[in-house]
């Protein structure tokens, strides 16, 4: 006879259903949950996205991505078999590619074209996974539109066959390579600077004609656009001339860099007239770097933006303290409206003017300046810049003082002298007249 169970032990059972009763409830959630992600996934996806049997190929859902490409509505899709989303022509390989999916469980991004309901077709990329549904197996396949990739791709192409039609009317050396250096198409201008016809070139590779350190440079600028698929600019020397080189990427279907081309410009006379430049450059700066007068450059705003060595050795200052700043401090604050004024004057009719104010030098000395300030302006006549050269006129201004002295002492004797003259003709004047007087009062 089967015992009966205590009240304990019913009491334990009944405690061990509610838990599995709890954790077949979370499962539950769970798994609502997980759909619930998936659903929100498939439908908000931009690509079209459709779940098939894997044995049948029976369409068994699709998204809103879907009937928008396909221009038909959820009901019409739903039922299709999979071959029936593309033309006819493409049904084999249609099939040649659900059954590697099914095979590999997985499909990577293939081309191929659809069929919309108006007739017309448009090309997608698929690529599909085999994934578990609720314990079965199904075929989850995304369509991507590519119509505007192959639109952009068709327009490149354009351009690249627009661009071959100039390719050998252009002056400077062009030459385009494939992915082992050898040489597609060459034009006149290379076979000009390498002495050789466009036949001889052609099928060869670049580096038998151009060697050295400047074709192991080439060599590797041209690896650098291939493995990145950027252009690249660099400059490089041979038999004495200088050349500008870009070297830049054509793209395959693929996106992948098929060829380099090369375009050359000479670039000899441009390279040496800079260096001439910069050798002037060079004289000029030592000439005003060693001048004794004062040389600046400042803003409408005040800041300095050039000074010389003269300058900072004779406001006791470092380049670096005084280019960027204002040089009203350098200057006492009773000067400024004179000097605010004067610059004012400045224009293109009377673009330089000459002006003397103190400045405060060396250890807080005041000391006396004369200044060539002339404005340099823009296309619209409005002053840029201004550019000064000072010298010191304190002792000449001493001198100056002295001299005037000197000058006014000189006019005071000469008038002394004169009055004493006169004096002395007056009083023989009238010597002579009481002489005269007291010889007729004698007779």
């Amino acid at each position: 006879m089967k015992r009966k169970p205590t009240y304990e032990e019913l009491e334990q059972r009944v405690n061990e259903l509610e838990e599995e009763t709890l954790e077949l409830q979370q499962a539950k959630e769970a798994l609502r949950e997980s759909e619930e992600r998936f659903r929100a996934i498939f439908e908000g996806s931009l690509d079209a996205v459709f779940l098939a049997d894997p044995e049948s190929g029976i369409i068994l859902d699709a998204n809103p991505a879907a009937s928008e490409l396909f221009s038909r509505p959820y009901e019409q899709i739903v039922g299709l078999h999979y071959t029936q989303l593309h033309p006819s022509r493409f049904t084999e390989y249609a099939k040649e590619t659900f059954a590697e999916a099914i095979r590999d469980r997985q499909l990577h991004p293939v081309e191929i074209q659809i069929l919309r309901s108006d007739g017309s077709e448009r090309p997608v990329e698929i690529s599909a996974q085999l994934i578990q549904i609720g314990g079965d197996p199904v075929c989850y396949g995304i369509f991507r539109d590519i119509t505007q990739r192959k639109q952009a791709q068709a327009a490149l192409q354009d351009r690249l066959e627009t661009w071959q039609v100039f390719f050998n009317a252009i002056q400077d050396v062009a030459v385009m390579l494939d992915r082992n250096g050898y040489v597609i198409e060459a034009n006149s201008a290379l076979a000009r600077q390498l002495g050789r016809s466009v036949d001889e070139i052609v099928g060869r590779r670049l580096r038998d004609f151009i060697s050295g350190e400047v074709g192991k440079l080439r060599q590797s600028y041209g690896d650098r656009v291939i493995h990145s698929g950027e252009a690249v600019r660099f400059e490089d020397e041979r038999n004495g001339k200088w050349f500008d080189n870009i070297m830049s990427p054509v793209f395959d279907a693929q996106r992948k860099v098929a060829k380099v081309v090369i375009i050359a410009r000479d670039i000899t006379v441009n390279k040496r007239t800079v260096e001439a430049l910069e050798a002037s450059e060079k004289r000029y700066r030592a000439v005003v770097e060693n001048q004794t007068e004062l040389i600046t450059r400042f803003l409408p705003d005040g800041r300095l933006t050039f000074v010389n060595d003269a300058v900072c050795r004779y406001f006791g200052k470092h380049s670096a303290d005084l280019v960027g700043s204002g040089y009203m401090p350098l200057i006492p604050e009773e000067d400024h409206k004179k000097l605010e004024d004067h610059l004012a004057s400045i224009s293109r009719e009377t673009p330089a003017v000459t002006i003397e104010h103190r400045v405060i030098a060396l250890d807080g000395q005041v000391r006396w300046m004369q200044w060539t300030n002339q404005g340099i302006f823009d296309e619209h006549g409005h002053i840029v810049e201004y550019q000064c050269v000072g010298r010191d006129v304190t002792e000449l201004r001493q001198m100056e003082r002295e001299l005037a002295k000197v000058e006014k002492l000189e006019s005071l004797g000469i008038l002394a002298g004169g009055i004493a003259h006169d004096f002395n003709n007056i009083l023989t004047a009238i010597l002579a007249n009481l002489s005269e007087d007291m010889g007729r009062s004698s007779g």
